[in-house]
């Protein structure tokens, strides 16, 4: 599948054109409802118990 840079341009503006919305519902929410995304450490976390080495990122 070939990508130009027309593609990408119209990929990245779909992405980010909800950025000021997502912001506005950030400043408002409660801590209580603030999440954070870091699959790499759950990963590591869930594999350290049966390893021989332990992983320092």
């Amino acid at each position: 599948m070939r990508i130009t840079h027309f593609d990408s341009q119209q990929i990245l503006y779909a992405v980010n054109k909800n950025i000021p919305e997502f912001c506005r519902q950030a400043v408002n929410a409660d801590i209580s409802e603030m999440a954070s995304y870091t699959p790499l450490i759950d990963i590591l976390a869930a594999v350290h118990v049966d390893a021989h080495v332990r992983y320092i990122i």
